[in-house]
């Protein structure tokens, strides 16, 4: 029995349209009666590889300009660190110095980096005013550079969203909707011309899904052989281990970071005791050296006897 052909929607991969279009094109041509539809196809699977070009072209952007937000997001980074070492500098590492708590609002450098731009970058964003009015050196020398940065951040997450949006439009609407459209039309056009053709010509005792037959088994499951099925198993399994292997890979790298900041914390801490051990010891021996400048005490008067 003759089934017709499936309907692309408009998410249908314009890779697959151009197999199936080039699949039934292969199939009209064995007919001398369907040559009427030949050109059809070949036009429709030309249009599809000039989208499937202009489909690389905006996916293209996309990956340009996540490149240039990971680029943003690292000279951010960087930035972050310089601050950071000009504050402890500035403030001769005093922990909850208000200058500290200004650029940082309680949060970890490591912390503030974590993101990809986000919450960093809103961060920073009053960084340049502040550091122009911080009346630091160090600091002010600083401004320009983030409000640079911090420019460059803004355009390319404007360069990111507008490729996502233009790749967004054009699978929706536009001439890749207009073709996919076009490619239904076609492909029961065809089917409705095959199944006229065959109850037209009896004579020729056509097989009974022969209009069906121009056409790709995309449903057809449960023809697979076992040869097949242990294809599309092999498959499942090597994503399933590749998948296992950046589940490893990301809590690996989660643990190092913890084990990082905990080591820098610890760092720290030892740093800041060490200091305070030093501080120590030289106020004791300030107190001992100022004993030593003091005259010798008065002898005590003997007892009264009387």
């Amino acid at each position: 029995m003759a089934t017709s052909p499936m309907t692309f929607t408009t998410d249908a991969a314009l890779e697959t349209l151009d197999d199936d279009l080039t699949f039934t094109l292969s199939v009209l041509r064995t007919f001398v009666f369907a040559s009427v539809l030949v050109k059809q196809y070949e036009t429709t699977i030309a249009r599809c590889e000039t989208l499937v070009l202009e489909q690389r072209r905006l996916q293209r952007a996309i990956v340009h300009a996540q490149g240039l937000v990971s680029a943003a997001d690292a000279r951010l980074d960087a930035i972050v660190d310089k601050v950071d070492l000009a504050v402890q500098v500035a403030t001769d590492k005093t922990p909850g110095h208000p200058l500290r708590k200004l650029f940082f609002r309680n949060i970890r450098v490591s912390d503030l980096k974590r993101p990809v731009l986000g919450s960093e970058l809103d961060t920073m964003r009053p960084w340049p005013k502040e550091l122009a009015e911080s009346g630091i050196a160090s600091l002010v020398a600083l401004a320009p550079m983030v409000a640079e940065a911090i420019a460059a951040a803004d355009a390319a997450i404007a360069a990111l969203a507008d490729a996502q949006n233009a790749n967004r439009v054009f699978r929706l609407t536009g001439p890749r909707k207009v073709v996919i459209d076009d490619t239904n039309a076609l492909r029961g056009a065809t089917f409705g011309f095959l199944k006229e053709y065959q109850y037209a010509h009896p004579e020729l005792n056509l097989p009974t899904d022969f209009a069906s037959s121009a056409f790709r088994r995309t449903r057809k499951a449960a023809r697979q052989t076992p040869e097949d099925l242990d294809i599309e198993i092999a498959t499942v399994e090597a994503n399933l281990d590749t998948l296992r292997g950046q589940r490893s890979a990301h809590i690996a790298q989660q643990e190092a970071e913890v084990k990082t900041r905990l080591e820098g914390e610890t760092k720290a801490a030892e740093l800041t005791l060490a200091e305070a051990q030093k501080a120590t010891a030289e106020a004791l021996k300030r107190v001992e050296e100022l004993k030593g400048k003091l005259p010798p005490a008065a002898p005590s008067p003997p007892p009264d006897t009387h």
